[in-house]
């Protein structure tokens, strides 16, 4: 029987310890899984939240921004969402995925209105049965799509509180065209001078 050479004993104990890697992660997952549904002092976390409901295409839209020196993507829109659990609900986290089957992922932020028909927001919760409207916005450097074209990523994400995933696929975003040699004259006014 040959002895194996160094190299391929290498190769060996690398593919042993990724996969040991992987088994360990994966127990370390189901645990948390399992953990995160287990009744705590007679509360058990929903696992179905909230519905979501994408608004107009109008309200879901993207430009050219600036970074430093660079072109960014702003990247925002509204959508709704009705609480159905029996339980306040607060929409922790935005998450965008785009690219190749939406290997590129994102963070966001997101904020809910105070109440239906409110131009408040914030972190607000949403109570049970309640609809209120989520504005989200992210920032994809470098930019992906020409400052005309429309943008359609694999996903949104939002993420409430227990860690649920509620997710949309394909929104479109469309362009929204700004000319920056046009600038609004508008006198300024400060503070002390509304006195």
């Amino acid at each position: 029987m040959p002895a194996l050479s160094i190299a391929a004993w290498i190769a060996v104990l690398a593919a042993a310890g990724a996969v040991g890697a992987c088994a360990i992660n994966f127990m370390f997952w189901a645990y948390d899984e399992w953990h995160k549904r287990k009744p705590h002092q007679g509360f058990l976390a929903p696992k179905k939240t909230l519905n979501l409901a994408p608004k107009p295409r109008e309200e879901c839209w993207w430009r050219i921004g600036k970074r430093r020196e660079g072109p960014t993507m702003h990247i925002a829109g509204t959508m709704g969402a009705t609480n159905i659990s029996p339980v306040p609900i607060r929409v922790a986290q935005a998450e965008l995925r785009y690219g190749f089957l939406g290997r590129k992922r994102i963070s966001g932020t997101v904020m809910a209105s105070g109440s239906m028909g409110e131009n408040i927001y914030g972190a607000f919760d949403i109570q049970p049965n309640e609809r209120r409207d989520l504005t989200f916005e992210f920032w994809v450097y470098p930019p992906v799509r020409d400052s005309w074209e429309t943008f359609t990523p694999h996903s949104l994400t939002f993420i409430d509180q227990f860690g649920n995933k509620h997710s949309v696929k394909r929104i479109t975003f469309l362009a929204h065209l700004f000319d920056a040699s046009v600038r609004l004259n508008a006198p300024k006014v400060f503070l002390y001078e509304l006195v």
